[in-house]
């Protein structure tokens, strides 16, 4: 919650992360389809990281990127498999 504050009162997740350097949070914003998350996947092993996110347009994103982030989920436990993780990336309306 307090994260999510923050983005709000930042001007926006974009804006937020463009004008914060020295973030805690590593987020794949998926605004470019062409662009995948190879650079927030990369990141994830800073320490300085404490939290990882994506985006809800990652819902549309092709299918390789969303199992890349779905094997992410998978190495951190937060789901039971790659099938689970792809459940949580399906697009909302």
């Amino acid at each position: 919650m307090y994260s999510a504050y923050l983005h709000a009162h930042g001007g926006g997740i974009e804006r937020f992360h463009q004008l914060s350097r020295t973030s805690l949070s590593l987020t794949y914003l998926c605004n470019d389809p062409k662009v995948g998350p190879e650079a927030m996947l990369g990141g994830i092993k800073a320490e300085r990281f404490r939290m990882v996110g994506v985006h809800r347009r990652v819902g549309k994103a092709d299918a390789g990127t969303k199992a890349q982030i779905a094997d992410m989920f998978v190495t951190f436990g937060l789901v039971a498999g790659q099938e689970e993780g792809l459940s949580f990336l399906e697009p909302t309306v």
